[in-house]
């Protein structure tokens, strides 16, 4: 699917709210056209048609037409799942597949796990938009490991296999209501 998947641009609306930037990622096509003929993806233009082709093809990976697809590999480069993320953010793997201890390189310029070669450390961030910010800051590639579950998992699997620092950032939003503050409205 990734090879014959159009390159993602920056009007994607997943993109486009997170202000993050396409890199190497693909959108799952409009139709399976050009896939073999015996291919088990399937797709489908909205969610009432994937729901009918997962009902119809249980064995088959279904996807939708339109959402962008994230290689996930491991740390040898092999590619053993994609993640989807819909226009609304929604994020899914394929059924069955292996999401547990691999990643996806964000701000590499497609160049994989090499483009971590020029990088004074490994920065492992949770997801793409996070892990994309991160790279613009620093201006070298940082690693997406899809949730926080798998975030000490990558970076166990890096700090054994990439001899360099490992950072996991971590995006937290605080919100805080100091006692001072007034809330409401002012009385006049």
């Amino acid at each position: 699917m990734l090879t014959i998947a159009p390159v993602a641009d920056s009007e994607h609306p997943y993109l486009k709210e997170k202000h993050a930037r396409p890199g190497d990622l693909r959108i799952v096509p409009q139709n399976a056209d050009d896939l073999p003929t015996d291919s088990i993806i399937k797709i489908g233009q909205n969610w009432q048609e994937v729901k009918v082709l997962r009902k119809e093809n249980p064995d088959s990976i279904v996807l939708t037409a339109g959402d962008l697809l994230l290689a996930a590999q491991d740390v040898h480069g092999q590619i053993w799942s994609v993640q989807t993320i819909q226009p609304s953010g929604a994020k899914l793997f394929a059924a069955g597949s292996k999401k547990e201890n691999n990643f996806h390189v964000v701000g590499g310029e497609s160049q994989g796990l090499t483009a971590l070669d020029a990088a004074p450390a490994i920065v492992i961030a949770e997801g793409y938009a996070t892990a994309d910010t991160l790279s613009q800051g620093l201006n070298y590639p940082v690693i997406a490991a899809f949730d926080s579950g798998n975030l000490p998992k990558v970076a166990r699997i890096c700090n054994e296999s990439i001899h360099k620092p490992i950072v996991i950032a971590e995006m937290m939003i605080i919100t805080w209501n100091p006692p001072w503050q007034k809330s409401g409205k002012e009385k006049r």
